[in-house]
């Protein structure tokens, strides 16, 4: 039976009046409209609820997986139903399936803009606070042992994903000259006697107190941290209450210079704030010199924000649900905690925490946490991650997918695509570990091949949750290694997304990946590539995941990504954003030579393994007289640290030269049928000749750089914005330092310059 809309007749002619029928019969026409069992059923999400196989198709169906229930046959008891990277297969993208297999959720929403937003963010944070109480007090009254007390909390116990410039800044900081400092400017601004009393202050006191009052740019010309307070009026917008009193935390080198941006700034929440204020001080907390780093300004300002209490009530509330705050929820409730255990100790009373009747202010206005915008432009990234299966061949594989949570725009004649760059310390020394970053060339088809000038794109971290190898592999490692957990060194891919042509929602992809190396990291453990430590060394940085190995070679990458994971419930049409879950790091233990000789083995490599030095079996194709590695290898002998730049027999050994013994395999394999690159560069190869060549090269040497088949370019997405930085806090108060963190990739490529290789070949 068709189905019919729930009240509508079960036939075209159902309930039609009867006058209706006499002006037929009287030669006029009938308006049926669309017949009831031709309308398209709603869409409606889905969840699967059990384990279940499509035999006719191969599909493996995994309980929960989500996706759109399309239509019904109530008869058959069947769904037809779409799983992105699950259903597709050539043009048919949906699939029947049992009904009692799946939960039908409410119908679509098609806008996800519309779909409620939820918060699932840690509950108080936990600190070791032993080491939060050494040193000597330059200050002993309870504001001094507040400044240096939480100075050195935040040098010791600093957030896993504060930027490693504001890290870098700490670790040089002495705490009793920074104290000293501190207390300085807040005498010069006439404030130390309140705040140094033990009593509790109002913001009047502060006002009355305050020796700088910025009206208007002649007020004065200092710099440091500062306190603004506002009333609102009958009118202020959607994002403040009216009638109402709020306190704002900022800092400047020029108060005079930051008192007018505040009111010019028109894209800002917090500049709407400002011109609807019926009453408004801005005054200084805490003079500092215009000469001392720019990392002491955004320190104290985060101080005086956690020690008068200015935060916007909805970032520490457990139950805010705020979308446009979700990105600076955690920073925030990190320090609050923070700050409140050092407050215990040191017995600081607060100023909103104490309440307005005592305070005299009602609600903070600050919104973002200071500490964490002193970072370098490829710090400020917050990844958004949501993981989902995807299709290969009758099974699926679990994937993470990590994106921006804003897109950047590509300008400059030499044209690069986002950076992120990591650091280790080594020998009490930071050093750039890590560096990923795309050059786009000119001779590129613009918008085809790569995003065009001053198109806005998307950075995308792939990660196969399973550890199994991705096509697109950012390291390239061949598909035989010495470690156990050599594919999870593979398991995670770069991508960049840009929409072209501009407004078209058509979307295009280029893979980043490294230019194949192979210096060892540890001269003395065969294998071990700088590639394979990257591999698993960013791994474990970007999913916040512990190291599952005993290799010293492989180092830590300071901190963690800044990410949010997004749980997506189809059924009920909520994004719910929580810390991200574990990704579990494999073993990485050495492979026995047995192990490795099993693996060298696999029918499908089709390799002649472990057999005398030379021995081919039957004819081989050219002059060949290397080993496949060395056959293949042969254009990279002049990099790397291969102890001989042709395929040498190591000595007592019949079945290992020094190459393969180089990457930490136990013997060579010697494939007739394959020719060397030099022979396929002085002859034509068969297709099938070509085919061997590059699969070969996959297995012994390294993976090919990524090219994107055409059918699979121009796709479509669907985005929703978490949060715009600029409309939710006042970006004119990081505009100081916004040209410090520009790195220079070029000096920063010196340092690392065995990685990258972008262009495609």
């Amino acid at each position: 039976m068709a189905w019919v809309p729930k009240g509508n007749p079960y036939t075209i002619f159902d309930g039609i009046p009867a006058a209706s029928w006499h002006n037929v019969n009287h030669g006029g026409s009938l308006d049926i409209n669309v017949a009831p069992h031709r309308q398209q059923q709603p869409t409606h999400g889905f969840r699967v609820i059990k384990n279940f196989e499509d035999k006719r198709s191969g599909i493996k169906y995994k309980a929960g997986m989500q996706g759109q229930l399309k239509e019904v046959d109530e008869k058959r008891q069947l769904g037809c139903v779409y799983i992105a990277g699950v259903t597709e297969q050539g043009s048919n993208t949906h699939r029947w399936v049992p009904l009692s297999c799946i939960e039908k959720g409410k119908q679509w929403e098609t806008d996800m803009n519309n779909w409620r937003i939820e918060v699932q963010l840690p509950g108080h944070h936990n600190f070791d606070k032993r080491s939060w109480v050494n040193g000597s007090l330059p200050d002993t009254t309870v504001l001094g042992k507040t400044i240096t007390r939480f100075l050195t909390a935040i040098r010791e116990s600093p957030p896993a994903t504060v930027p490693l410039k504001f890290v870098e800044f700490m670790e040089k900081l002495h705490i009793a000259v920074a104290t000293n400092r501190i207390v300085a400017g807040i005498k010069t601004a006439g404030l130390y006697e309140i705040l140094s009393s033990g009593r509790p202050f109002s913001v009047r006191d502060l006002v009355s107190a305050s020796r700088y009052h910025i009206k208007d740019t002649q007020s004065s010309r200092d710099g440091g941290v500062y306190l603004r307070y506002h009333k609102t009026g009958s009118q202020v917008g959607y994002h403040w209450k009216s009638r109402s009193s709020y306190g704002y935390v900022g800092h400047s080198r020029d108060f005079a210079k930051r008192n007018a941006a505040h009111k010019s700034n028109y894209i800002s929440i917090y500049g709407d704030l400002t011109r609807n204020s019926e009453v408004l001080h801005m005054i200084a907390l805490c003079v500092l010199p215009d000469t001392i780093d720019s990392g002491l300004y955004y320190l104290v300002e985060q101080m005086f924000i956690c020690m008068l209490g200015t935060y916007r009530p909805e970032l520490l509330d457990r139950q805010s649900q705020h979308p446009s705050m979700v990105a600076f929820m955690e920073p925030a409730r990190f320090l609050y905690d923070l700050s409140k255990e050092v407050f215990r100790i040191t017995g600081w009373q607060g100023m909103l925490q104490r309440g307005a009747d005592s305070c005299g202010i009602q609600f903070g206005a600050n919104c973002r946490s200071p500490i964490f915008e002193y970072a370098s432009k490829s710090e400020k990234f917050l990844f958004i991650r949501e993981d989902m299966d995807i299709k290969e061949g009758n099974s699926t594989v679990p994937m993470a997918y990590y994106r921006r949570s804003n897109e950047d725009v590509i300008t400059g004649p030499r044209e690069k695509t986002p950076v992120v760059v990591t650091k280790i310390v080594e020998n009490r020394k930071w050093k750039t570990f890590m560096i990923i970053w795309a050059r786009i060339t000119r001779n590129k088809t613009i918008g085809l091949d790569a995003p065009p000038p001053k198109s806005p794109y998307q950075l995308v971290f792939e990660v196969r949750k399973d550890g199994s190898a991705h096509p697109h592999a950012w390291a390239r490692l061949p598909k035989i290694g010495p470690f156990t957990n050599w594919n999870q060194a593979n398991s995670w891919a770069v991508r960049v997304e840009w929409e072209h042509p501009l407004g078209s929602g058509k979307w295009r992809g280029m893979y980043i990946q490294s230019g194949h190396a192979f210096e060892l990291a540890d001269p003395h453990v065969p294998g071990s590539l700088k590639s394979y430590v990257k591999g698993i060394a960013f791994l474990q940085w970007l999913t916040g995941s512990e190291p599952n190995h005993r290799h010293a070679w492989i180092p830590r990458i300071c901190g963690e990504a800044h990410v949010l994971q997004c749980k997506k419930d189809m059924v009920n049409q909520i994004f719910t954003f929580q810390n991200q879950d574990p990704i579990i790091m494999l073993p990485g233990d050495v492979r026995t030579n047995d192990a490795m000789k099993a693996l060298m083995m696999k029918s499908e490599y089709g390799l002649r393994v472990d057999v005398p030095y030379g021995d081919f079996g039957g004819a081989v194709v050219g002059q060949r007289k290397y080993c496949d590695t060395c056959c293949l290898i042969q254009g990279y002998f002049h990099g790397g640290d291969f102890p001989d730049r042709s395929c040498v027999q190591v000595k007592g050994n019949d079945r290992l030269c020094t190459t393969c013994a180089y990457l930490g395999r136990p013997c060579c394999s010697w494939t007739p049928g394959l020719p060397s690159l030099r022979t396929a560069a002085w002859s034509r190869l068969s297709p099938d000749q070509n085919q061997l060549v590059q699969k070969t090269l996959s297995i012994l040497v390294r993976l090919p750089l990524a090219r994107i088949p055409p059918e699979l370019q121009s796709f479509t997405q669907q985005f929703r914005s978490i949060d715009d930085v600029n409309e939710e806090d006042d970006g004119s108060d990081h505009q100081d330092s916004e040209d410090e963190g520009e790195e220079d990739v070029d000096e920063e490529e010196e340092e690392v310059e065995d990685d990258y290789e972008f262009e495609h070949e």
